[in-house]
């Protein structure tokens, strides 16, 4: 699957006017998003509630902070916006209505007592992951089926991924948990991203009771726009690419356990390391003697003037060429396995959870 998401948000339900339901909580506990996922889409009415200070995070400073974080994002191209009705056919709206009707009749609580004014909640199914009503459940599903279509990875909060898996098992879990075991493994080469270390996204008691929240909500754009510079350099760092390419193959070969991915990650750093190891010891030491060669005969062609020596000497030129370009290649590709193979035998296990022994 490729490196894109699909934030969940009722935005995507077509003609829905609701707009405070959107998953936006994997931007406190899984921030490590912004660092291998190539694009993040997210509907066009659900950025436009964001942009507008929309209530989704409680706290005045959170939403002009998200405010800040999705624009500036959108800037650099790894926020896309994109339109639903452009891959949803009617006859798909239709079928997600249906199934989530029938899943309010078979899981659904009933509806409360009205109050005053004749209102009352809506039947919700309910259960380890919260209690959802109907749009709610709607979104999920409208989200999980665009995910499809586009080829993307569905990003929702912790709740609704839960809600997922109960209903639908273990086949969902490659739609939804893509990069979990990236969250475990990039840790070893970088410091783990927080929001809260540049003074943006915390929570409203921490906000309240901060002694320099003054300060914060003065620098806001500046917190905002130094957390994305950081996220674009460690974006481009060789490490962070090749490792989130690696878990990518990985997660496509031994599925969505995350567990299961970081030990093939370990196993798959491990072999390179001890296969670079022996190929830069064998190419240098063949580059080094076939310029001891080279020159020896290149001196013995010029002073005996035999075209046969000068023959022998262009062949060995274009094989120490060869292994100068064999060796420029593993070094492109694979060197980032050894330096991070070197950080991981010295990094903390907290650092990983545990999966030091790996290698």
């Amino acid at each position: 699957m490729a490196r894109k998401m699909l934030i969940e948000g009722v935005g995507c339900i077509c003609g829905s006017e609701v707009g405070n339901l959107m998953s936006l909580g994997w931007l406190i506990d899984r921030p490590s998003v912004l660092l291998w996922a190539d694009r993040i889409f997210i509907s066009e009415r659900d950025l436009g509630f964001i942009e507008s200070g929309y209530q989704y995070l409680q706290g005045t400073a959170r939403l002009e902070a998200l405010a800040v974080l999705f624009g500036r994002l959108k800037k650099e191209g790894i926020i896309i916006p994109f339109s639903p009705n452009k891959y949803l056919l009617p006859i798909s709206q239709e079928s997600i209505k249906e199934q989530v009707n029938s899943d309010i009749r078979m899981y659904g609580v009933g509806t409360g007592e009205r109050d005053a004014n004749g209102k009352a909640e809506p039947t919700m199914v309910s259960g380890e992951f919260g209690s959802f009503c109907h749009v709610m459940i709607g979104s999920i599903y409208t989200n999980m089926l665009l995910s499809r279509l586009m080829g993307c990875s569905c990003l929702m909060d912790a709740s609704k991924a839960m809600y997922v898996k109960e209903r639908f098992g273990s086949a969902s879990e490659n739609e939804l948990f893509h990069g979990e075991a990236f969250d475990t493994l990039y840790r070893v080469s970088i410091p783990e991203i927080k929001p809260i270390d540049y003074r943006i996204l915390c929570s409203p008691s921490q906000h309240d009771s901060c002694a320099r929240r003054g300060d914060c909500d003065k620098d806001l754009s500046k917190n905002v726009n130094r957390f994305v510079d950081d996220i674009l350099v460690k974006r481009e760092n060789k490490e962070i690419r090749g490792l989130s390419t690696l878990v990518e193959r990985l997660e496509q070969e031994v599925g969505g356990d995350s567990d299961a991915v970081v030990s093939a990650a370990a196993r798959d750093i491990a072999r390179s390391q001890r296969r670079v190891y022996g190929c830069f010891d064998s190419i240098k030491r063949w580059a080094t003697l076939v310029g001891d060669v080279s020159s020896a005969i290149a001196v013995s062609s010029f002073i005996t003037g035999q075209p046969t020596a000068s023959t022998i000497t262009a062949s060995i030129a274009t094989a120490s060429a060869v292994s100068a370009f064999v060796m420029d290649r593993y070094e492109r590709n694979q060197s980032w396995k050894i330096t991070y193979a070197e950080k991981w035998s010295v990094a903390p296990v907290d650092a990983f959870d545990g999966y030091r022994s790996g290698i």
